[in-house]
């Protein structure tokens, strides 16, 4: 029995071993979606992207698209409208994400990053990025005009690279999606296709100053949502967004969010062709994803849908995943001992050295290598103890009635021993005659 509690022991330890050694995402799941509410703000008639502040930790960036103002919105946790800056010289063509990150390789500086990549007609030559570098709250903020204005820090044009696709929307798609590594300050987009079809992630070159940035393809995987393929426009990518702490990222189509983990070296194209469901999206027409600070739990807000409704956000708290505990016995994951480390203490520890049932303790009755007594330790107060000196009338009568029925049970076999032998011999008798 101990030698395979053992086996299976080591046989469990082993496929925890080499599931290890694959990446894992710190949240296990996430609790049901919080609605902070709708955004009252007359002009906020849709969130397009959003994005958690590095500088201001309390606040959020948020903005619309196609036709809006150039304003950069700023909400609080709870979704309220606290601020708006306007981006001096900028046109609204088309905002479609915002991302936040380093402002360039090796800048302790953070910018946020516009994406006017929106082109849902496929036609657009105008299509570039939009750096600012993060502004620095003040206290006392107000919503009352005219707003403060921000500069452009950089403008990054981008074109896509020649295909020998032939549809437009392969050639120049549509793209809704933006994020920046915090740790090497890449920027990553990945197209729409609303119509079905795989959704390409490409890395985004950062160019000389007036030169036209051509994007690199990555790969490219097809988003499949609960429905499968049904409406294809609930897979279309919508928005992406990087962990603060950069060991992963999430991506958002209409129907639901995924994450990436690329925590253990994984690049971020090759976690893409990894995804991992994270939960459903509860919105109407949800465009936007955005990690809290803490870089585990999640925040999605959607456009107004019509006028039937305001644009809402979202709040999905992290259960993160259990870490190894090697002082945890029933961690499965502890690489010691599935079950427990070695612990002499432990008496249902088959890898205890000592004894796989239990170490050696006098006061264990059961405890068949106890040196003192193999039954129980001498103890005079026990009358059923045979090691024990201290004869008392109990222990007497008790071996007397046990002599006695042993002589009775003893005599019974011997008479029916004796009964069939006569039977015995009466039977071959007869046979003879």
């Amino acid at each position: 029995m101990n030698k395979y509690r053992l086996g299976l022991g080591l046989a469990m330890m082993g496929m925890l071993l080499s599931t290890k050694a694959m990446a894992e995402l710190p949240c296990a799941s996430f609790e049901p979606a919080v609605k902070l509410g709708f955004l009252l703000e007359p002009t906020l008639t849709e969130i397009s992207g959003l994005v958690a502040s590095h500088s201001n930790p309390n606040y959020f960036w948020a903005h619309t698209d196609s036709g809006n103002d150039p304003h950069l919105y700023v909400l609080d946790h709870a979704s309220n409208w606290v601020h708006t800056f306007v981006v001096k010289g900028a046109k609204n063509i088309d905002w479609e994400d915002i991302a936040i990150g380093p402002c360039d390789v090796g800048s302790e500086k953070i910018c946020l990053y516009i994406g006017d990549m929106g082109d849902n007609l496929f036609r657009r030559q105008d299509k570039k990025i939009l750096i600012i570098e993060e502004p620095v709250l003040s206290d006392g903020l107000t919503n009352t005009e005219p707003y403060p204005e921000v500069e452009i820090l950089a403008t990054i044009p981008i074109q896509y690279p020649p295909t020998t696709e032939t549809e437009p929307r392969f050639v120049n798609p549509d793209c809704e999606s933006l994020m920046v590594d915090p740790r090497d300050a890449e920027i990553y987009a990945i197209s729409k296709q609303s119509s079905g079809g795989p959704q390409i992630l490409y890395r985004v070159p950062r160019p000389a100053p007036g030169e036209t940035a051509i994007l690199e393809p990555l790969g490219s995987y097809e988003f499949k949502s609960a429905l499968g393929t049904l409406k294809p426009l609930f897979n279309a990518v919508t928005a992406a967004d990087f962990a603060p702490d950069g060991t992963h990222y999430a991506v958002r189509t209409y129907a639901q969010v995924y994450e990436y983990d690329v925590s253990d070296g994984t690049s971020v194209a090759d976690a893409f062709q990894n995804p991992v469901m994270a939960f459903i999206s509860p919105e109407l027409q949800g465009e936007a994803v955005a990690y809290h600070p803490n870089s585990l739990s999640l925040y999605t807000a959607s456009e107004g849908y019509g006028t039937l409704t305001r644009p809402e956000m979202h709040f999905f708290a992290c259960i993160e995943r259990k870490p190894t505990d090697p002082t945890d016995p029933t961690d499965p994951t502890d690489p010691i001992d599935p079950v427990d480390p070695t612990d002499p203490t432990d008496p249902v520890d088959p890898t205890d050295p000592v004894d796989p049932i239990d170490p050696v303790d006098p006061t264990d009755p059961t405890d068949p290598t106890n040196p003192i007594d193999p039954v129980d330790p001498v103890d005079p107060t026990d009358p059923g103890d045979p090691g024990s000196s201290a004869k008392n009338a109990s222990n007497t009568a008790c071996s007397v009635n046990t002599l006695r029925s042993q002589t009775q049970a003893l005599g019974l076999v011997l008479a029916m021993l004796s009964l069939l032998a006569t039977i015995g011999l009466r039977l071959r008798r007869v046979r003879s005659q």
